[in-house]
């Protein structure tokens, strides 16, 4: 997006009310979380953000100067409670909810589902992941993807996964800055996911530019045929279309 804080919270009329939860938004976390199955199995899915902070009080933990755009015309379609079509469908698959009293915590969607709630999200995923070896190949691929070079993919997996799927080791403030989908970056500044430059703004060019399946060709033909049928699936594709739309829109909108 123009300003590098993609979120489908804008409110017609209030610049400043630009979110920064783009990796909470609906589609991208169906997307992401579907890669994830792919890629690492269970834990990885179990791992994730169980809850988001929802807008307007996105910023907890302290977000950048907002950008001034000029506020778009009002919506050809009203928004209801401020939230589009496209995010409620993929949050309710993933059977998502706002976290308690709208305050960011370290709950863990695996630690807030029950075990069946979990394996029914999984479930209709409907892919194979990797096996460890596989994935750790991937983690190692030195692939060359136009115009990204050697080794970009795996740098992704190294750097972004860990950020929407905070590990086991993950500190507390790892985990309530990932359930508003932010970050610390290299300057020590918390900024959004989404924003550009950011390690996963990129992993979301998974979605359309064929590079996670360049990587796993290099890891067997069971590798990539995993990945494929991922990324080829019906769901993933309607949901990575509405991410790209939310990502390249004024106001993060998709409807």
């Amino acid at each position: 997006s123009l300003t590098g804080q993609t979120d489908q919270c804008y409110t017609p009329g209030l610049p400043d009310s630009y979110g920064v939860r783009g990796a909470m938004y609906g589609p991208i976390y169906y997307v992401n979380a579907k890669i994830l199955y792919a890629l690492g199995n269970r834990p990885f899915v179990y791992n994730m953000p169980g809850c988001r902070v929802r807008c307007p009080d996105a910023c907890k933990l302290g977000c950048p100067n907002p950008v001034y755009v000029p506020p778009p015309p009002e919506p050809a379609c009203p928004i209801e409670s401020n939230v589009t079509q496209p995010d409620r469908k993929w949050y309710e698959a993933m059977l998502f909810a706002d976290c308690e009293g709208n305050e960011p915590n370290t709950l863990r969607l695996g630690e807030r589902l029950s075990a069946g709630e979990l394996t029914e999200v999984i479930e209709q995923f409907n892919v194979d992941p990797l096996t460890p070896e596989e994935y750790q190949c991937m983690l190692s691929s030195t692939n060359y993807s136009i115009p990204y070079g050697p080794g970009w993919v795996s740098d992704l997996l190294n750097s972004c996964v860990p950020l929407m799927s905070p590990p086991d080791n993950a500190t507390d403030m790892d985990r309530r800055l990932a359930c508003q989908g932010l970050m610390v970056n290299q300057s020590t500044n918390i900024v959004s996911m989404c924003t550009n430059g950011m390690p996963c703004k990129s992993f979301n060019a998974f979605a359309t530019n064929g590079s996670l399946a360049e990587a796993a060709l290099t890891c067997g033909t069971s590798a990539l045929y995993k990945i494929v049928r991922t990324l080829a699936s019906p769901d993933f594709i309607e949901a990575s279309y509405q991410m790209v739309q939310m990502q390249e829109s004024l106001t993060g909108q998709t409807d």
